[in-house]
């Protein structure tokens, strides 16, 4: 197989061109052809980039030939056609994350994906973040003994001013929500912590915004041998973090606590070589360490070198997560969608 694996991406939206920006400064990647339904934007992107395809139809962009697999950046509610689409094409697929917006339809794709033998390939960044790998490797090697309680918090603020970027309004309004499709990487995060994913999901959400699917949800989880997590995520109506100099509008913690330590990591907490970063402590009897690491990137360029070595060698490289382990993220963040909107209803 030749050195640089042949891709076509498909979605120019602005996340897309996010991709193909990245994809195409990856040595190991070779981006032949684009799609997208809007002529205009995929021929536009095709010609910022130098790309010789441009497609406005997923099966004349797989027709063509040449590629050696697909890459898949589109709204939600796109994912499942697309991906079947590849895999029954032959091709391995790296897709934007969550995988679908519906439990069967992630089951669907497992299914297909073993049949056809091809890796599908689920873009959870934080798997790639050097201090999400740090996190995971401490609690892996014991460092705080048996994990007893994790706790992922996130807020943001000011919900009432809707975001303008056309993708964040279509997720508030269709695409299940910014639970659904951001706060998921926490519900994949966890389980990957852990192992596996939750025996008991219950959560209650919030709708400031006034949406169908909440902008704020806490979770309750327990995961098998009696660990607990708690999740709490979304937008908080007027919420702002005041530090020293400056007013965030962010803020982010992830806890651990064990049997002998515990392990908390805070986004954007210090300074990294002059740039914000973020801090891992972890406490234990013997007493503290502390690590800084830079601020969050979403290494993109790391998933694309794996996924050009999943191609290679036909099965998932480096850091994603298995096909099972993102269909149960789906599993989760359904879960947790259906107990929000159940807990409105009463």
């Amino acid at each position: 197989m030749p050195k640089r694996v042949r891709i076509g991406i498909v979605g120019c939206g602005r996340a897309g061109l996010n991709h193909v920006e990245t994809a195409c400064r990856v040595p190991e990647v070779e981006v032949v052809a684009l799609c997208d339904t809007q002529a205009e934007s995929v021929h536009s992107a095709a010609k910022q980039f130098g790309i010789s395809h441009a497609y406005t139809s997923v099966t004349e962009m797989i027709r063509d030939g040449s590629l050696q697999g697909v890459a898949v950046i589109t709204p939600l509610d796109t994912h499942y056609a697309i991906v079947t689409e590849a895999l029954h094409a032959g091709l391995p697929v790296l897709c934007e994350k969550p995988l679908t917006g519906e439990i069967a339809e992630s089951h669907k794709l497992l299914d297909l994906s073993r049949e056809k033998g091809l890796p599908v390939a689920v873009t959870y960044t934080y798997r790639f973040v050097p201090d999400m790998l740090r996190f995971k490797a401490l609690l892996s090697t014991g460092a705080i003994g048996k994990i007893q309680e994790l706790r992922f918090l996130n807020y943001g603020g000011s919900p009432e001013k809707l975001p303008l970027e056309p993708r964040r309004q279509h997720l508030y309004k269709n695409a299940k929500g910014l639970i659904y499709d951001c706060g998921s990487h926490a519900f994949d995060l966890l389980q990957w912590f852990v192992g596996s994913p939750p025996e008991h999901v219950s959560a209650w959400g919030d709708f400031s915004l006034g949406f169908k699917y909440p902008d704020h949800a806490t979770a309750y989880f327990e995961f098998p041998g009696g660990i607990r997590a708690v999740y709490d995520y979304g937008q908080l109506r007027h919420y702002q973090l005041h530090t020293a100099d400056k007013v965030s509008p962010t803020f982010f913690t992830i806890m651990a606590s064990g049997t002998t330590g515990s392990l908390v990591w805070e986004y954007a907490a210090a300074e990294h070589k002059g740039e914000p970063g973020s801090v891992l402590t972890l406490r234990t009897s013997s007493g503290s360490q502390v690590e800084t690491f830079p601020g969050y990137g979403k290494h993109r360029e790391d998933q694309y070198r794996d996924f050009a070595e999943t191609i290679r060698c036909g099965s998932l490289a480096g850091h994603f997560p298995s096909l099972e382990e993102a269909v149960a993220a789906t599993e989760t963040s359904c879960r947790v969608i259906e107990a929000c909107l159940a807990s409105r209803r009463k």
